[in-house]
């Protein structure tokens, strides 16, 4: 399994307009915090259905709530779903989701992906976390979703080939619903929300929009 640089989706922002920053303000590659969640019970079978990122140091993360979500609106917590967490020098490991919680005000599920360790010692090893703030940016502010649009899974003679390309995708806000919007229709949004304008609007689904700006502690 590889990454591929090939897909360069509609509304894609031109490379290197957008960046990570660590602590120390230094340009970090993101895929071992942002990555494609699968689903499937082997790789012969796997599909990419959403990406996710971690929120804590043990893996537990979040995504949108329907990455989840069976034909009858469900959560399904099965076996069936894995992290496909990214390692330096190319290297990868699945984690299998081991739990997965939904909140009935919002689109949003906290998943909790299984434990890494040390292959020589057993010890646990730790995932890079991202910053999260509670300030809310104003109408027209400019934003910038990350995300695998675009993944594939082929089956090459006897191997299973996948490839990923993350990609930005720059918008603005449009509108601010402090109670939820299409209440008509989602009766269950009740909580605040953002209306955003993207130029690629499909890769919103289960990733989370950046505010375009370089704090000292890192992105926001």
């Amino acid at each position: 399994m590889n990454s591929s640089e090939d897909a360069h989706l509609s509304g894609a922002a031109e490379p290197n307009e957008f960046g990570f920053f660590d602590g120390e303000a230094k340009r970090t590659d993101p895929v071992e915090t942002i990555f494609p969640i699968l689903k499937g019970t082997s790789a012969d079978d796997m599909e990419v259905i959403g990406t996710g990122f971690y929120i804590a140091k043990y893996g537990v993360f979040l995504t949108a709530r329907h990455c989840f979500e069976n034909k009858d609106g469900k959560i399904d917590d099965s076996s069936s779903y894995h992290v496909f967490h990214m390692l330096p020098e190319n290297q990868y490991t699945f984690r299998p989701v081991l739990r997965a919680w939904a909140s009935d005000d919002a689109d949003v599920s906290v998943g909790i992906a299984a434990p890494m360790t040390n292959d020589n010692d057993g010890t646990p090893l730790i995932n890079r976390v991202m910053t999260l703030t509670t300030e809310r940016p104003a109408v027209n502010t400019r934003v910038v979703t990350y995300a695998y649009p675009g993944s594939k899974i082929s089956k090459i003679d006897n191997m299973t080939e996948v490839k990923f390309h993350p990609q930005f995708f720059s918008g603005k806000i449009i509108d601010y619903h402090p109670r939820g919007r299409d209440r008509s229709l989602i009766t269950w949004l009740t909580i605040p929300q953002f209306s955003l304008a993207l130029k690629n609007p499909c890769v919103i689904q289960g990733v989370r929009p950046f505010v375009r700006r370089r704090p000292k502690d890192g992105w926001d």
